[in-house]
C-alpha cells in the first residue's frame, strides 16, 4: 500500500497540491517517503511516542488515499510536526521542499490506518517489520516498477556523475 504512495495519482495530486512539475514532485516524494517512514518506524520503537503514533494512526479512516485532492497541507505540516518533532525543519530541507513532505504525511497515515485495519497489526507493529521496511525500500529504488534495481541503480550512478561533472 506505501508503493502505491509513489504511483502516477498519488504524484500528481502532489504536484497539484504544490505547484511543482511532476518530475520534481516524484524526485521530491521518492525522498520523503523513506524518510517519513523511518521516523514513524523510530517513533513505533519509542514506547513514549508509540501510543500517540497508535492514537493518530486511530483518528484517520484512510479516505484520504480515496480522495487525493482533500489532501490539507495544513493538517500534513502538523502531522508532520508530530512526526519529525524538532527535526522537522531538517526534513524539510532534505527533502527540497517542505509541502511535498506535507501533502505526503497524510497519504502515509490514510495507508497505515488501512493496513492496520486489513491486517489487523497496530501501526507500531507494521513499522517494525523488515519486510515492510525492505519491501519499502525497494520500491523506492524500482523507479520504473518492475522489480529489479539493478537497472535503476545503474540509472541513478549514471545521473549523480553527470551532477558531479
Amino acid at each position: 500500500m506505501m508503493t502505491d504512495l509513489l504511483k502516477d495519482q498519488a504524484i500528481e495530486a502532489i504536484s497539484k497540491k504544490t505547484g511543482l512539475d511532476l518530475e520534481s514532485s516524484k524526485s521530491m516524494a521518492s525522498k520523503a517517503l523513506p524518510m517519513l517512514l523511518g521516523a514513524l518506524k523510530n517513533n513505533s520503537a519509542d514506547d513514549s511516542k508509540k501510543e500517540s503514533l497508535e492514537k493518530a494512526v486511530a483518528k484517520n479512516d484512510g479516505s484520504i488515499l480515496d480522495n487525493l485532492d482533500n489532501i490539507n497541507l495544513n493538517d500534513g505540516s502538523k502531522i508532520l510536526g508530530h512526526i519529525f518533532g524538532d527535526k522537522k525543519e531538517q526534513a524539510e530541507k532534505e527533502v527540497g521542499d517542505s509541502s511535498v513532505l506535507a501533502a505526503l504525511a497524510p497519504m502515509v497515515m490514510g495507508a497505515l490506518w488501512k493496513a492496520n485495519s486489513t491486517s489487523g497489526s497496530s501501526a507500531s507493529d507494521l513499522l517494525s517489520s523488515d519486510w515492510m521496511i525492505a519491501k519499502l525500500a525497494i520500491s523506492f529504488l524500482d523507479k520504473d516498477w518492475d522489480w529489479d534495481i539493478k537497472d535503476d541503480l545503474m540509472w541513478m550512478a549514471m545521473n549523480f556523475m553527470k551532477w558531479k561533472s
